[in-house]
């Protein structure tokens, strides 16, 4: 089995981890015990030391973030919806819902930590998850029997909130209950917790037993009808998930399982990395931990927090890096695993976990929120000869202005990391500058109908042409294309994560692909001027539109604040870029004029230069 061990920075393409440290000594050189089971798990004396009486990791600080409400204990799983923070309050209910009648507290909480508002659900809550797209939060109670499943959607009038489900077939095959939901490709799933065995073969059916399932919610026939989807074939010791327990989505940008569903085997210390669990039929590659973990995590962004659960201490954790690196994992090791409990990082190559955190009691839930500032203070805007004008602090990274090209450019697309970004021609040809990688283009064999947009992911990208077709090239995951769109496509923008994007056409119509909901658009509504443009959420929760007027529109949790609609611009508006924060936009026109909403900030424009070309993208 592998080896756990320390270590004092993260590093990219790590996953952090929360494992149990147990009574864990008030000193950062303190070593946690061996573990036969697990391996060794060396010196902690790299870990400073800081607040809460936790040792952390170079980059990392820790700060409390709220406490339990009065009457509420046991906080367990925790996710976000529309820039709010949800966890659940089990309050010592058993795992098969007992005693009965009792609730557990369902608590919303603002990202300073004020709270919001609470629901109480009957049975014990150690689920949740929230499902963008509906505008709504998910929880399964009861883990071990008696399960059930909850949606609460928390901005519906009092009254409409709460809907509770009943699963159907009301027998759970494999004996047990449910545990972690979590949406996938527009579709829900769940871990079939619990399962019962006898020698490693299904007692309730012979040939099979999942471990996840495929759930179609029903809020009003009360029903949550469920499909086997990943199960392993009896006696295939390797891929039998004997304790399903928490999951996610990897993020594209992740080598090897980018884009694929991660299911934890807490018992077994199993991840298992799932491609496509729409069936029985489904496969799995299994990585084997050092000990058990309870709940895995992905950063989607160089600054931001890392909320951590701690259950038994009734508190959580904001564990908070401007310097994480997008892709990197997280996970928490419960406080009953082969060894003292800790939040560290995993390899997902071989399995290693290196602890970065220590301290906690009993760390379980963990969630990543993007950074809140108004970043990045600075943008790029591109002209159709290829030209580059930089502001704030986005750095200059070469440009095409001495450059005969056979197309104008017409689309610009920055990496992850802003070191590197894509130029994009209207036949297809890619020109790459700074860190981003160059993994082919239609330039040599052109394309269908002009390519229009760009996006990238962290190795890879997208390009689109105004027929809806678009194609991925290196890591960016081939999601689909727009078939016979109702007028042409006129702009893409991936998520936050990589694992999808938006496409949109002239008349406003939008299309969602891999882990981009779908908010609506503008199909069959009256505008001034077409759509040019489109920029999401980072909590890829809503996204914006943008007319050649200037005519801003949102969706989703994007919010409105402003738009030159009702004013006489010298030239039209191109494109919309987002702050990192989700609470401003920038509009740029084509003379390089640039109009700045919510918290983005102004760091200059080419309003008042003689431009040999028009500018025709923005990025940062």
């Amino acid at each position: 089995m592998p080896r756990i061990r320390f270590i004092s920075s993260l590093a990219a393409g790590t996953v952090l981890v929360a494992a149990p440290l147990g009574a864990l000594p008030g000193t950062a050189s303190a070593s946690p015990p061996h573990s036969a089971a697990a391996g060794r798990v060396l010196d902690a004396s790299g870990l400073h030391r800081t607040v809460l009486g936790l040792s952390v990791g170079s980059g990392l600080t820790a700060a409390p973030f709220v406490t339990a409400p009065a009457g509420a204990k046991g906080p367990d799983d925790i996710t976000t919806l529309g820039g709010d923070i949800f966890t659940a309050y089990q309050n010592g209910i058993g795992p098969t819902g007992t005693p009965a009648g009792a609730t557990s507290t369902l608590v919303e909480y603002h990202a300073d930590g004020a709270m919001v508002a609470s629901w109480s659900l009957v049975g014990k809550i150690d689920g949740l998850s929230s499902d963008p797209a509906s505008n709504r939060l998910i929880a399964t109670v009861n883990e071990d029997g008696n399960s059930s499943v909850y949606t609460v959607h928390p901005s519906a009038p009092a009254g409409q909130q709460v809907f509770h489900m009943a699963y159907s077939p009301s027998t759970l095959t494999w004996g047990g209950g449910t545990d972690q939901p979590r949406m996938f490709n527009g579709s829900l799933y769940i871990s079939a917790s619990a399962p019962a065995f006898a020698n490693n073969t299904p007692l309730a059916n012979p040939g099979g037993i999942p471990a996840l399932i495929k759930v179609d919610l029903s809020e009003s026939a009360g029903t949550a009808t469920w499909t086997p989807a990943y199960e392993a074939p009896a006696g295939n010791s390797a891929q039998i998930a004997s304790d399903p327990d928490s999951s996610n989505v990897v993020p594209s940008s992740v080598p090897t399982f980018g884009g694929d569903f991660v299911l934890d085997s807490q018992g077994d210390g199993q991840l298992y990395f799932i491609s496509n669990p729409s069936g029985p039929s489904a496969t799995a590659t299994p990585l084997q931990l050092g000990t058990q973990i309870d709940d895995i995590e992905f950063a989607t962004a160089p600054a931001g927090t890392l909320y951590a659960v701690d259950g038994k201490s009734n508190r959580i954790v904001a564990i908070r890096s401007g310097s994480f690196t997008p892709g990197t994992a997280f996970v928490a090791v419960p406080g009953d695993s082969t060894v003292p409990s800790f939040i560290g990082t995993l390899n997902l190559s071989t399995g290693a976990i290196t602890p970065v955190v220590v301290g906690l009691t009993s760390p379980s839930g963990l969630l990543f929120v993007p950074s809140t500032n108004a970043g990045p203070f600075g943008y790029r805007l591109t002209a159709a000869d290829g030209g580059s004008f930089t502001f704030g602090d986005s750095s200059f990274l070469g440009s095409l202005g001495n450059v005969k090209l056979n197309k104008p450019i017409v689309a610009a697309a920055t990496t992850p990391d802003r070191g590197g970004e894509y130029l994009v021609a209207s036949d297809g040809g890619v020109f790459t500058f700074g860190d981003a990688a160059f993994h082919g283009s239609l330039g040599a064999a052109g394309s269908p109908s002009p390519v229009v947009g760009a996006a990238a992911t962290t190795d890879g990208y997208w390009v689109v042409a105004s027929d809806g077709t678009v194609t991925a090239f290196g890591s960016a995951p081939k999601l689909g294309s727009v078939p016979a769109p109702p007028s042409p496509v006129v702009g893409i923008t991936a998520t936050a994560d990589g694992g999808g994007y938006w496409v949109t056409t002239s008349d406003g119509s939008v299309y969602g692909f891999g882990d981009a909901g779908t908010f609506g658009g503008l199909h069959g509504t009256h505008l001034n001027k077409p759509i040019v443009g489109i920029a999401g959420t980072p909590d890829n929760g809503g996204y914006w539109l943008v007319a050649s007027d200037g005519g801003v529109f949102n969706f989703g949790d994007a919010q409105f604040l402003g738009s030159t609609g009702g004013i006489h611009l010298n030239k039209p508006v191109v494109a919309i870029s987002a702050t990192s924060s989700g609470d401003g936009y920038r509009l740029v026109a084509s003379d390089g004029g640039v109009f700045t909403y919510g918290d983005a900030g102004f760091f200059g424009s080419t309003g008042s230069v003689a431009l040999n070309r028009p500018i025709v993208a923005a990025g940062s």
